[in-house]
Formats: structure tokens, C-alpha cells, sequence
């Protein structure tokens, strides 16, 4: 399977040392301490067996060539040109599928009968009608076994099709066709796309943006990856849309801009002709060509973590993995699990240690024992299967002793960002986040002293996150616990679900492609009980990307504006306390400018609330006093921190007070 990076990773339990007391009786044994939280820190994202993607970038910015990169993570290779035909890629398996015909017309062909015009514009809603297809929306609704999906423009991707709840969102797809067919109770849409060049150049594995030898070393193995895979009569295909095999956007990366261009020419550049393609091959065949993002410095073995040995997938030294080009989310984090999460893993009643006993020729865990306060213990082997059951990114740990309370973290300043955030220490109190030169996440508890406000003494979060940017997405996943997200210089967006008490789980990835915006997790934008996030392009406009929850955001964007491009867009939570979502903003002549939002996307007319506001970067969005209002936080020239409590229905600030100095 074709999924991201490995790690190496340490087990910290931290939490309150208990256990029997001087006065327990001598034939009762003494329990262990059970801890409050453990947690994990590693290197690596994925399986890392095979090619790591981003030790092929930093190997291609020191100038290997593109079979150098693919012969260093598969030995014993041969690279040859082949004929290749056709893949079909599910796209989706819905009760009801929509098909837009957004970019083009086209036709829509029932199995056995002629073939009906669809106009740029219509829409086909495909529906289960007994074994058969329902097509609705083209004249009168027709049932078939099968309809085939066809738009002009399809050889050169100059038109296209949008479908509903799928990768390719609102930019659609514009290659090869597209069949309809019921399996399983459920309509099954695929498309069916050339091998060589096509079905690669809607790949989004890896950023357009990287080094071309890096690019066309993706390619190949990509291509080679798709054509070991075998027919699957569960989904009509030979493979998915998603990490199940590849991750397969669409039209959407082929025209980024710029960069999209860059992608297409390193996928030509391994393909001599619309039928002809490279292939990674052994023995004359083609090979499993596993890659992950990162391996955290050394490769894994395929028999050691799907048990079939390939001479071509060894464990292998990988320093590439490591070099300072590779994101710290990628190669270092850190995360936790609370007691509650461990004893479901384990299915202890509690768990008071948990140690590595066996583990792979790459260092990943490959057996790890927990027991409980009581002595009872549970085994989980397998390198994969731990790393599924601890949802982590890789499989490396070590295990170091119990830490019981939150320490002063040394921080190093001026702070490269500051966010404020609803509660996430549970005191009813905003809290200040910081993240330090060295990509320390530090939190200050926010006070109400008799001396007025004030900020705790700071705790760590999280470190290895330099080069992220660091928001603050209220209650994302709906749990109770206010959340975090962060993006890493790769433009992938993770987030950090809240578990309370300024704990949180392991970073999730819910999107890619993010470099080149200024987002906004702005809360419940559209009324649909999940916050949502805003984003500004380049160019200055301003979408709304709907927010699903735990599973990041659902298909498409919306268009809310456009002119940001000079304004310092910060959310403002509920600033005007009517139960909708606001933006405040500081343009080019300092003006401080409340944005009241409509709770359906959009946003009324700005108040002026505020001059000469250019001199502060920001941090807004948070009810830092409990009043129900969102207030504000400027840091000056002078690295002076400022609170500004917002008054009734935001419609002015009171007299700032100094909180913090040398930020």
C-alpha cells in the first residue's frame, strides 16, 4: 500500500505516582502507579518501506538523478519502458452519486441503448434501483445496468465533470470516462484512465512544487504501484481513490498554477507516448513499489512488516529521511494518550506501563507489552498493527520514565506566532498559545488576578513544529474539547484534537496543497454545526471550506468575497455574541474593522472599531475573561503584549493592559 512515512517514536507515561500505601497488608501486593497520560515522540510518517518521498526530494536537491533515487530505495532494479493500457479508479460508492457536467456537455450512454446529450451545466443524480442504475435529471429518469459518463475535451483536459463527495471537489475531472454500476446495494462510479500518463497526472502524492527528479521518480514508481494492482469486483476497479492505493485528485493537479505544469512534465518525462510508460522491474516483472513520506531514518523490510520477504524491499540506512529539508512533523513530533485511550487499546482496566520487547530490523516496534496496575498484561505484535491501533504515523519507540506534572518550558523569543484559543485547559478562560524560534508549543493560562489579568507560568505542547503555522479551530470534531490545527512547510494540514486539560492525540492529517493561503478555522461559518474554515489565495479571495469534523472537510469550496489581499484577517470568534461567527481585520491605513458574520458563509458590512491598529500583529478569536465576548490580543513593535477586551456586541475595545514583554 502506497501510504506516508514511518517513525521512531518514545513512550513517556506521565501522571500521579499511586499505589499501595504503608499500611496495606502484607499479603496484598503493591500496585503499580498508574499514569494520567503517555507520550509518544518519533521521527517518520507511514510504513517506510520502499522509496521515502521526502528522502527522494533531499536527494534530488543534491542532484541524484532520477534512477539514482529509484535504485537507492529499490536495489537490484531494472528501469525499462513498457506498453500499458487502461486503470479504472473508483471514485466513489454512494447510496446516490451526482455527476455535474460543470466544465463541458457531454453524453450519458445506458448499457445496451443510444447515447443521450448532456448539456454544459446539467446535473445526473445516479440512484440504486434494484440491481440496476437510475439516471435522473437528463428528460425522463432511465435504469440500466450500467451508464457510461463521457464530456468533450477529454484528450486534453479542456472540459470536465464534477462528482459530489469525491477528491476531485469542485475542480472535477477531465480525463478518460466515467462508469456507473450498483455493487453492493450502492451505486459504484469509476473512471477509467490511460496508465501511462493520465491516471498520473491526477495524482496529488507529493507537492507539484518539488525538485523534478523527485517529481519523476514519484511517477514511475506511482505507475508501477498501479500496474501490480489486480482487479477488484468489490469496487469495479484496480484501484481506489484514496491511501487505500493512491491518493488521485483529479483535474485539480494538473492546473495548479505554475506548479501544475511542473507535475504533468515530470510524469511525460517517463512516458515516451500516451500508451508507453516506465516501470520499476525485477526478474522482468513489475514490482511492489511501496514509498511512504518518511522512514525516520532507515528503511523497513517488507517481511518484517507484511511478512512476504522482496529482495528489492530491505531495511536499509535512509539519512535522507533526515536532513534539515524534512519537515519536523514529518521526522519529529511528539503526542499523547490518555489513560482512557491506552486501556481501549490494550483492553486493560488500567495501564501502568507499556514497553517495546521485540522490534524490527528498521526499529520499528514490532511487539509491545502493557500491564496494568494490578499485573495484568496485554500483547499487541506486529509493527503495523500497533501502529493502527496507537493511530500513529510510524513504528519506533522507546520508552523513557514517568514525568508527573507540566513544567516551565524555556522558550526562545520573540515568539514566531502567537494564537489565542477557546479553553483548552478547562479553567471557563481563553488560553494564549505560543510557538517559539525552535518550534516549541508552549500555552499560557490566561488569569484573573487581584492585581488584574495575567498569563501562568507557560507548558509545552508539542515541539519539532518549526516552519508551522499554528490555529486555533475551536471544538473541530464536535467532542467537547477545543482543538488545534497546524500546517507544516508542505502545505499539509493536521489536526490536533482537543482531550482536555491542554492534552491532545496524535495529529491527523485532513488536507494538502495549503502553502499558498492565509487560513482562518473561523468556527460554524454555514449554520451546519461543524466550524469551518475560511482561506485567502494569492489573488485575495476568499473561500469557505466546509468543515466535516474529525474527517476534515467535505467536497468543494465557496466563494465569499474577494479584495483580501491587504488585510490582516484574524477570526474573531463570536465577537458580536449573537450565536454567529466574525472576522476582524486591520487594512493598509490601520483601520481595526469588525466583520459580523450571517451564520451562512458570508459576512455583513465592516464597523470601524478601532485606528491606528497597524503597528500590532494580532491574535484574536478567543473569550479570554468569560463574558461571553471575543477579545483581542496585539503584540507591538516593543514585543509589549496587549489584551483588549472587546464591550458589548463588539463594538469597541476597552483600554488595553499589558499582559507579557519580551514576546
Amino acid at each position: 500500500m502506497a501510504s506516508r512515512g514511518r517513525r521512531a517514536v518514545a513512550l513517556v507515561a506521565a501522571g500521579l505516582i499511586a499505589g499501595a500505601g504503608a499500611f496495606a497488608p502484607p499479603s496484598t501486593p503493591a500496585q503499580a502507579a498508574v499514569p494520567d497520560t503517555f507520550t509518544l515522540t518519533g521521527s517518520g510518517y507511514g510504513h517506510g518501506v520502499g522509496m521515502s518521498q521526502y528522502g527522494a526530494q533531499e536527494m534530488a536537491k543534491a542532484g541524484w538523478s532520477t534512477d539514482s533515487i529509484l535504485n537507492f530505495y529499490y536495489p537490484g532494479i531494472s528501469i525499462e519502458n513498457r506498453t500499458v493500457g487502461n486503470i479504472r479508479v473508483q471514485l466513489i460508492q454512494a447510496t446516490t452519486v451526482v455527476v455535474r457536467y460543470a466544465g463541458a456537455a457531454g453524453t450519458l450512454t445506458p448499457a445496451g441503448a443510444g447515447a443521450a446529450s448532456a448539456a454544459q451545466g446539467s446535473v445526473v443524480t445516479f440512484a440504486v434501483s434494484g440491481s440496476n442504475v437510475k439516471a435522473s435529471g437528463l428528460g425522463s429518469a432511465k435504469t440500466a445496468s450500467s451508464f457510461t459518463i463521457a464530456w468533450s475535451g477529454a484528450s486534453n483536459c479542456s472540459g470536465y465533470v464534477t462528482v459530489d463527495g469525491t477528491n476531485g471537489g469542485s475542480q472535477g475531472y477531465c480525463r478518460g470516462t466515467m462508469t456507473a454500476t450498483v455493487i453492493g446495494g450502492k451505486v459504484n462510479l469509476i473512471a477509467t484512465v490511460g496508465l501511462a500518463r493520465t491516471y498520473l497526472y491526477g495524482l496529488g502524492e507529493v507537492p507539484s512544487s518539488w525538485s523534478g527528479a523527485a517529481l519523476s521518480a514519484q511517477a514511475a514508481a506511482a505507475r508501477t504501484y498501479a500496474a501490480k494492482q489486480t482487479y477488484k469486483s468489490s469496487c469495479n476497479c484496480e484501484v481506489y481513490s484514496d491511501t487505500r492505493s493512491q491518493y488521485y485528485a483529479g483535474r485539480s493537479k494538473e492546473i495548479e498554477t505554475t506548479y501544475g505544469a511542473y507535475w504533468v512534465g515530470a510524469v511525460n518525462r517517463t512516458s515516451p507516448s500516451s500508451t508507453t510508460g516506465s516501470l520499476l522491474l525485477y526478474g522482468g516483472q513489475p514490482i511492489t513499489a511501496s514509498y511512504s513520506a518518511a522512514n525516520g531514518g532507515r528503511t523497513e523490510a517488507s517481511a518484517d512488516i507484511w511478512g512476504g520477504a522482496l529482495p528489492y524491499l530491505i531495511s536499509k540506512e535512509d539519512p535522507w529521511s533526515l536532513k534539515a529539508g524534512v519537515p519536523d512533523s514529518v521526522k519529529a513530533w511528539t503526542v499523547t494518550k490518555t489513560q482512557a485511550q491506552m486501556k481501549a487499546i490494550f483492553g486493560l482496566a488500567d495501564v501502568a506501563s507499556a514497553t517495546i520487547t521485540a522490534t524490527t530490523a528498521g526499529g520499528s516496534a514490532k511487539t509491545i507489552v502493557a500491564k496494568s496496575s494490578s499485573g495484568a498484561s496485554k500483547t499487541i505484535t506486529g509493527a503495523e498493527t500497533i501502529r493502527n491501533a496507537f493511530g500513529l504515523r510510524s513504528a519506533h519507540f522507546a520508552i523513557s520514565s514517568p514525568s508527573t506534572a507540566r513544567q516551565p518550558t524555556p522558550v526562545k523569543t520573540p515568539f514566531v506566532q502567537i494564537t489565542l484559543s477557546p479553553d483548552i485547559d478547562g479553567d471557563g478562560r481563553g488560553d494564549v498559545i505560543a510557538l517559539d524560534l525552535e518550534g516549541r508549543l508552549v500555552a499560557y493560562p490566561f488569569l484573573q488576578g487581584t492585581s488584574g489579568p495575567q498569563l501562568g507560568t507557560n507548558y509545552l505542547l508539542a515541539t519539532g513544529l518549526t516552519g508551522h503555522r499554528v490555529f486555533a479551530a475551536q471544538d473541530w470534531d464536535r467532542d467537547g474539547f477545543n482543538d488545534l490545527m497546524t500546517i507544516d512547510p508542505s502545505g499539509i494540514l493536521f489536526l490536533r484534537r482537543g482531550l482536555g486539560s491542554a492534552k491532545f492525540a496524535e495529529p491527523q492529517e485532513v488536507g494538502h496543497g495549503w502553502t499558498n493561503y492565509r487560513l482562518l478555522p473561523a468556527g460554524d461559518m454555514t449554520g451546519d454545526g461543524y466550524p469551518d474554515c475560511l482561506a485567502i489565495d494569492a489573488a485575495g479571495k476568499l473561500w469557505t471550506y466546509v468543515g466535516r469534523g474529525a474527517k476534515g472537510f467535505k467536497g468543494g469550496r465557496i466563494s465569499s468575497g474577494h479584495g483580501w489581499t491587504n488585510l490582516q484577517a484574524f477570526p474573531a470568534g463570536d465577537a458580536t455574541n449573537d450565536g454567529k461567527q466574525d472576522l476582524i481585520g486591520i487594512n493598509a491605513a490601520g483601520q481595526l474593522r469588525l466583520y459580523p458574520g450571517k451564520g451562512t458563509g458570508g459576512f455583513y458590512t465592516p464597523r470601524l472599531v478601532g485606528h491606528a491598529w497597524n503597528v500590532y500583529t494580532l491574535a484574536a478569536g478567543a473569550d479570554m475573561d468569560g463574558n461571553g465576548y471575543a477579545d483581542i490580543m496585539g503584540r507591538n513593535e516593543n514585543t509589549h503584549v496587549l489584551l483588549y477586551y472587546a464591550n458589548k456586541s463588539g463594538s469597541s475595545y476597552a483600554k488595553p493592559v499589558q499582559i507579557g514583554t519580551g514576546w
